[in-house]
């Protein structure tokens, strides 16, 4: 009986064993197989298909009138960038920004690919691509005027549209009186909605950070 009662734990922790070495096993081959469909899909992009590298335009020029709602970022194509890229093909802007940002985190380096899904996300209504396209052309086109001037024309759009960035962004060119004159007073205005996402969304420590350096930098009131 004790011999039985042996064999019965024995066949426990061997089922036991084999189970989690089992989910371990599983877990990395859809890590693997992650990493497999991501390097297929850039793969892709590489090759400039298109109906994603046909023009490049400044994006307050093609923002539509209308919105999406985004459900999803990054995570939501980790597992299967494939079917985002396929999706964003399809006139899904989610699935084009939700790329985008999976792209700009695994190839930094190689911008062009997550810019041109920025755009496009943005002609499909996700106010944030707009945002993160006119970024990247204020960030790397510095110097040229009219690259400074449409990006500062799409974070005044993007912040109308109430999206943090756009408004923390929008501040930033006031301040620095980027494309347009300084306005330092409109500038702590429109970072109203910078904080819609709570104290600690980065577009919200970024805007309180422009607010202090705003607030120092104005002369003292006289008592």
């Amino acid at each position: 009986m004790r011999l039985y009662r042996n064999n019965i734990l024995l066949l426990f922790i061997f089922l036991m064993t084999a189970g989690q070495v089992f989910a371990q096993f599983d877990e990395q081959f859809k890590k693997f197989n992650a990493k497999t469909k991501f390097e297929n899909v850039f793969k892709t992009l590489t090759e400039k298909p298109k109906w994603l590298f046909s023009e490049d335009v400044c994006p307050f020029n093609v923002i539509p009138g209308f919105e999406t709602n985004v459900e999803y970022l990054s995570e939501g194509c980790a597992n299967d960038a494939q079917v985002c890229l396929d999706k964003c093909k399809e006139n899904d802007g989610n699935a084009c920004y939700s790329l985008a940002l999976l792209v700009q985190d695994k190839k930094w380096l190689e911008s062009d690919y997550s810019e041109a899904l920025f755009l496009r996300a943005c002609k499909l209504g996700v106010v944030s691509g707009c945002t993160n396209r006119a970024a990247f052309i204020l960030n790397f086109k510095a110097d040229d005027e009219k690259a400074v001037i449409c990006a500062g024309n799409t974070f005044e759009k993007t912040c109308e549209k109430k999206d943090p960035w756009g408004c923390t962004m929008f501040a930033r060119v006031l301040q620095y009186g980027l494309g347009r004159p300084k306005n330092s007073e409109k500038a702590l205005q429109v970072m109203s909605q910078s904080c819609k996402y709570g104290d600690e969304h980065e577009a919200c420590k970024a805007a309180k950070s422009l607010i202090e350096e705003i607030k120092k930098s104005q002369p003292k009131k006289q008592k």
